[in-house]
């Protein structure tokens, strides 16, 4: 599961940028956007650099939420969709 690679890549490494993850675990950068955008937003930071001429979009995991599990990503969207739902 794709949640899992990049919550292991995040606690393994700390903060990576979404394209140092993409190339880390061979998926597509629009893919881990998306991951990180619909289903990790709570549980990660996210803030951008410019370097170089070149923006980076940094993803790290918030304090108190180093050890996130995937059943923890899995209830949260639960209640997301719950709370979307009333």
């Amino acid at each position: 599961m794709n949640i899992a690679k990049i919550l292991d890549l995040l606690k393994e490494n700390g903060e990576l940028h979404i394209r140092g993850i993409s190339k880390a675990l061979d998926l597509n950068p629009f893919i881990v956007s998306n991951i990180v955008n619909n289903y990790l937003d709570f549980f990660v930071n996210s803030r951008s650099i410019d370097q170089f001429g070149i923006r980076l979009r940094l993803i790290g995991l918030k304090p108190g939420k180093e050890n996130t599990t995937v059943e923890d990503v899995l209830k949260y969207i639960q209640v997301k969709k719950r709370i979307r739902g009333s």
